[in-house]
């Protein structure tokens, strides 16, 4: 299960590293790589997740509450942008 969950970061993490490359390359368009990297992510980040349900109980993944803070992470950054 170890050895699992560590080729899933690895796939994830590469597939990270492959949307950052494929926008730094073409700033213009969203080529093929974008997708095939996101696609990549998402599919192993999801196995992670299993992974992690499997192991310790799905009552733990508090799923609602990393979006929430980076949300407002955002927005403070772009009201001190805004605001002189």
């Amino acid at each position: 299960m170890e050895l699992t969950r560590n080729i899933l970061l690895l796939l994830h993490l590469a597939g990270m590293a492959g949307i950052l490359v494929s926008l730094l390359r073409s700033r213009t368009k969203i080529s093929a790589g974008v997708t095939h990297s996101a696609s990549l992510a998402l599919i192993a980040g999801l196995g992670l997740v299993a992974i992690h349900c499997l192991q310790h109980g799905a009552e733990e993944i508090a799923l609602g509450k990393r979006p929430l803070e980076l949300h407002r992470v955002v927005d403070a950054a772009g009201a001190r942008r805004i605001v002189p």
